[in-house]
């Protein structure tokens, strides 16, 4: 049976899987690894013969903080990954998908590793040369994710200065 973008061989899945690794890498999102989990090998419904996939909301986080990853590297998001394909939500006797899991305590530890690495100030981030690309790339960081870098504590020389 095809996974939810239409491979049908492992290795095709594995293969496509490898475009990802400055992502996993980089750890963008804790939530990332589940994510292509779902896409490339989704759980299937023995009574239904249905694939299980991702919910949207997981795809929209996941591409929340991924999506400016890949735009440093002159890539967009994967169309074939489009969130809007995904239901919002698991119902009764209709679609079901996976919603992945619960995130503040990995968001924060996904923080601490991209930050040890990097440096944000005035809602830039700016990248190593981890992947021999120097750049900065604007974030969109909405008043949880502040308060989340703001108590990060860094037992390095780097710094965090938001505004």
């Amino acid at each position: 049976m095809p996974n939810l973008i239409g491979q049908e061989t492992q290795f095709d899945a594995r293969h496509q899987l490898q475009t990802f690794k400055p992502l996993i890498t980089y750890k963008c999102s804790s939530k990332l690894n589940f994510f292509l989990c779902s896409i490339y090998t989704p759980m299937c419904d023995v009574n239904t013969h249905y694939l299980i996939g991702p919910c949207r909301p997981l795809c929209e986080h996941v591409r929340a903080r991924c999506a400016p990853f890949l735009r440093v590297f002159d890539f967009n998001w994967p169309e074939n990954l489009n969130c809007s394909r995904f239901p919002i939500k698991n119902s009764v006797g209709g679609a079901m998908c996976m919603e992945g899991p619960e995130d503040l305590e990995e968001d924060i530890n996904s923080l601490k590793s991209a930050i040890s690495s990097s440096s944000i100030n005035n809602n830039n981030l700016e990248l190593n040369d981890k992947f021999n690309k120097p750049n900065h790339i604007d974030l969109p960081l909405d008043p949880s994710m502040k308060q989340m870098l703001q108590v990060i504590n860094l037992n390095n020389e780097k710094s965090i200065t938001i505004k």
